[in-house]
């Protein structure tokens, strides 16, 4: 946890690295670098995301994340109690943030996907080749 922080509220938890989708079940909101792996565990997760672009593709995460009513965009220095309480009390990201989460969730899956990305078009799927008895 980087010593800028200070303390914290009894309510806040400042984590170094954890696996993606530990955090966000237990989180009301995210603050995050908007990178590829953290924005969807949150999306799964159904909660609000501030986050706060460095690179990469943060800033294209922010702005979709924006445009999708689920989450905040800001610098680290424009932070503030204001910015935050924002964050925690807005009305209508809960209702899009779960919307998200349900919309992933009815997706298909990789596992379904990939076995029909496989065949060549126009061909039957493939199947296991039968051993005799």
């Amino acid at each position: 946890m980087p010593p800028y922080w200070g303390p914290l509220p009894a309510n806040v938890r400042a984590e170094g690295r954890l696996p993606l989708t530990m955090p966000p079940a237990t989180c009301t909101a995210m603050v995050h670098h908007g990178g590829n792996g953290t924005t969807p565990a949150g999306l799964g997760a159904g909660v609000r995301h501030l986050v706060l672009p460095g690179g990469a593709d943060g800033h294209e995460a922010a702005r979709i994340l924006r445009a999708r009513g689920v989450g905040m965009a800001s610098s680290p220095e424009a932070v503030d109690a204001d910015l935050l309480r924002h964050l925690l009390t807005d009305d209508a990201m809960p209702t899009a943030a779960a919307e998200v989460r349900d919309e992933t969730a009815a997706l298909s899956s990789p596992a379904t996907i990939v076995p029909r990305l496989e065949q060549p078009a126009g061909t039957a799927p493939h199947r296991a080749p039968r051993t005799a008895a």
